[in-house]
């Protein structure tokens, strides 16, 4: 059974909290892949960021690590559709879950592409995760995330993201050829 950390420190309601870090523990508790990792939620303040992965230490092996999911806390105030919301926590536990089958060399190697900003190597890796999202049934509500976070962002933001991210246009497009 996947271990839960709740380390929620931000000033947000303590039930949208406890709420929050229960979708990603019953979201987790669903994929395989992620059974016995510890996984941390944590709600954090960006203006253009709602969800956000971290592998913790590259060093351990994985199994030992301590892997974190943060949610902004303006999910609290503004919440997405559930269906969006489930959808960005898969996003995020895709994350994860690609971070547990790394080496440390390779989680550094992908952590100095973020730090660079190599849009292109980012770009690859956050559709790869948007994939597995489409591959577990989430097209419809990874759509409908996108469409709420396009509403929220600054246009520079917003353009960034549509670099980056499988945008609305797209995922119609797959949910509809699923049909």
């Amino acid at each position: 059974m996947t271990a839960l950390l709740l380390a929620l420190a931000l000033p947000a309601s303590a039930d949208c909290r406890d709420d929050l870090a229960a979708k990603v523990a019953a979201a987790a508790a669903r994929r395989p892949a992620l059974a016995g990792l510890s996984i941390e939620t944590r709600l954090f303040r960006h203006d253009s960021d709602f969800g956000q992965a971290w592998p913790g230490s590259a060093w351990r092996a994985p199994a030992s690590r301590r892997y974190l999911v943060r949610l902004n806390e303006r999910l609290c105030g503004d919440p997405p559709p559930a269906a969006a919301l489930d959808a960005l926590i898969l996003h995020e536990l895709a994350h994860v879950e690609d971070y547990s089958r790394r080496s440390a060399f390779s989680l550094l190697r992908l952590g100095w592409s973020y730090l660079r900003d190599d849009e292109s190597a980012v770009a690859a890796h956050e559709r790869a995760m948007d994939d597995a999202v489409v591959e577990a049934g989430g097209a419809g509500g990874l759509l409908m995330y996108r469409r709420w976070m396009l509403e929220r962002v600054t246009p520079e933001a917003a353009a960034r993201k549509r670099r980056v991210y499988r945008m609305p246009e797209e995922l119609a497009a797959l949910t509809l050829g699923r049909r």
